[in-house]
């Protein structure tokens, strides 16, 4: 069967035409201008925690946020499929449905995360969170009220973040990566400002939760003036759109449960089973990976509009072209990059944060050969959710994600925070990397079936 054409009302309008592949170039090098500036603030930012908040309480920071990341779940993958329809719809330059797909996911998702924020409030006295603070037991009352203010400020973030993603799926990628790093210079700013006058950390997550959301509603902005007839008014929420969007986002909401898992698991079993101090030098390191794993996933982030153009008209060889180049640029790239922080890192972390600070070679070794993984597997994600082919994937990546939380608790004890990296990169390795890799290959190299999360309703 072949591959079916997404159908389209006339040629784009002049301001967007091309967007889909000129951008690339513009895209990346601001993408790595936002990563350049995150590594920069990342650096500046970690010791000033540390100086006005202390070991202690920077561990309980990370432990909470782990934790608060599972009302991620929540996403129910409205975030992707959103993204995924409005950026069909522009290329379809169907304005009514533009609308109704942006109006349509952001309060639906809105009104999900205002009735999770009530339940949060009423079952917290119930939650022993003292459990996850060993050997801090003067954190107990700080850690109740973190959790309460870090899990409102992470919910009403997440209905805004559908604007960049949306942002960057019209081909707005540039401007998008700009106002990236333009946030990750104002959250340290604030950070630093509010911590040097005294600040508590409450008010901390508060001030940097507040610098997000402005940040995020300046992407809807922008977005507006790209497309003057876009509207966010409650009058185009489309019930019927949200239960064509509902099957795909089961699938996107899986892979968001499994990234929930994965990336709080480790900070939660440290700190439960080691002690919250330990937290403080796991999260350091983690956070160079992370930053590192970001820089090349700008890559297959600026080739997703140019992977959902080439897939919407059926153009397999030009697709297959495009992840070519993708997947050989993050392993040139991530390969020379894990190098450089395999070597730089044991000696610059302590430089930079303290001996104390420093998570130990094999960990650290560990932790950078996840990074090379992620590094590598990239192309695959953006490919497979872009498209709307990730359902196997998603299922794979849950079945992954309990593996690794299995792993991480039954090695913790024998080989300390080593055994909790282990089992986060054992489960990747050989549960879904290679999933990905094979569906990534098989969407490539012959028609599909119909793309059902890319079918957006034509008015």
């Amino acid at each position: 069967m072949p591959l079916p054409v997404v159908r389209r009302a006339g040629a784009l309008p002049d301001k967007l035409k091309g967007l889909w592949r000129s951008r690339i170039t513009a895209g990346v090098v601001a993408s790595y201008a936002n990563t350049g500036v995150g590594m920069v603030t990342n650096f500046v930012a970690i010791p000033i925690y540390l100086k006005y908040l202390g070991r202690e309480e920077y561990g309980l920071w990370m432990t909470i946020s782990g934790v608060v990341l599972y009302l991620g779940f929540l996403n129910f993958g409205i975030t992707q499929a959103t993204e995924n329809h409005f950026g069909a719809a522009v290329v379809r330059q169907n304005r009514e449905e533009q609308s109704r797909v942006l109006s349509t996911g952001f309060w639906w998702y809105l009104s999900i995360v205002s009735g999770a924020i009530l339940i949060v409030a009423a079952v917290e006295p119930l939650l022993p969170l003292q459990a996850l603070i060993k050997g801090a037991d003067g954190l107990v009352a700080t850690t109740r009220r973190v959790f309460l203010v870090t899990s409102a400020c992470y919910l009403l973030e997440l209905p805004f973040r559908i604007f960049p993603g949306c942002l960057r799926n019209i081909g707005k990628i540039d401007v998008q990566q700009w106002l990236g790093a333009a946030q990750a210079l104002a959250k340290v700013i604030v950070a630093f400002g509010y911590l040097a006058l005294g600040g508590s950390i409450v008010g901390l997550i508060v001030a940097i939760s507040a610098t997000n959301i402005a940040f995020y509603a300046a992407s809807y902005v922008i977005m507006r003036r790209e497309l003057p007839h876009l509207s966010l008014g409650v009058r185009h929420f489309d019930s019927s759109l949200r239960k064509d969007m509902a099957g795909p986002s089961f699938f996107f909401f899986l892979l968001q449960v499994s990234g929930a898992i994965c990336v709080s698991t480790d900070a939660v079993v440290i700190s439960s089973k080691l002690g919250t101090e330990q937290v403080t030098p796991y999260s350091i390191a983690q956070r160079i990976g992370t930053l590192a794993i970001a820089l090349v996933t700008t890559i297959s982030t600026n080739f997703g509009p140019s992977f959902l153009r080439a897939y919407s008209k059926g153009a397999l060889t030009e697709l297959s072209a495009l992840f070519k180049r993708a997947m050989l640029i993050s392993i040139g790239v991530g390969s020379a990059l894990t190098a450089v922080l395999l070597l730089a890192g044991p000696w610059f972390i302590p430089f930079w944060v303290g001996d104390k600070n420093y998570v130990g070679f094999l960990p650290y070794l560990l932790i950078m050969a996840f990074v090379l993984m992620q590094m590598v597997l990239n192309p695959c994600d953006r490919l497979l959710t872009i498209t709307g082919n990730h359902r196997t994937y998603a299922v794979f990546a849950f079945i992954e994600a309990l593996v690794n939380l299995g792993l991480s608790i039954a090695l913790v004890d024998r080989f300390g925070v080593a055994g909790v990296v282990m089992g986060t990169l054992v489960a990747r390795v050989f549960i879904a990397a290679p999933v990905m890799l094979w569906q990534s290959w098989r969407l490539l190299r012959g028609p599909v079936g119909r793309p059902a999360d890319l079918a957006v309703r034509t008015v």
